[in-house]
């Protein structure tokens, strides 16, 4: 097998698990468990394989997938306030919504919101 049939193969996989989030992308409780059934693979072997082809574990691609997903919100005005927007990628706590995307960012999300010319 070629590495680069081995690489399409990884990149596909990658795709289909960014969907199978983007599918759940507002629900609070999605886990690990969910997306490895989505997947259609052991809780394990999903976490093994996020972190071998990634370098992180599930959780923080989520997490990142999320936040990467709310910036893309905020910049087009999807959501006017920070509330509607972390609520809309599966964040119960605001609070933590702003601290997870500024350390992200290293902007705030209602500072994304202004000066994109939302607020």
């Amino acid at each position: 097998m070629e590495p680069s049939s081995n690489f399409s193969g990884d990149a596909a996989w990658i795709k289909r698990f960014e969907q199978a989030i983007e599918q759940n992308l507002s629900s609070t409780f999605l886990t690990n468990y969910h997306l490895a059934k989505a997947m259609e693979i052991s809780n394990s072997h999903l976490v093994r394989k996020v972190k071998k082809l990634t370098g992180i574990t599930p959780n923080q691609y989520v997490r990142q997938y999320r936040l990467d997903a709310a910036l893309k919100f905020l910049q087009e005005g999807t959501y006017i306030t920070v509330r509607q927007t972390a609520s809309a990628v599966g964040f119960i706590n605001v609070g933590y919504f702003n601290r997870k995307f500024t350390a992200r960012f290293n902007i705030s999300p209602f500072q994304v919101l202004k000066n994109n010319g939302w607020r």
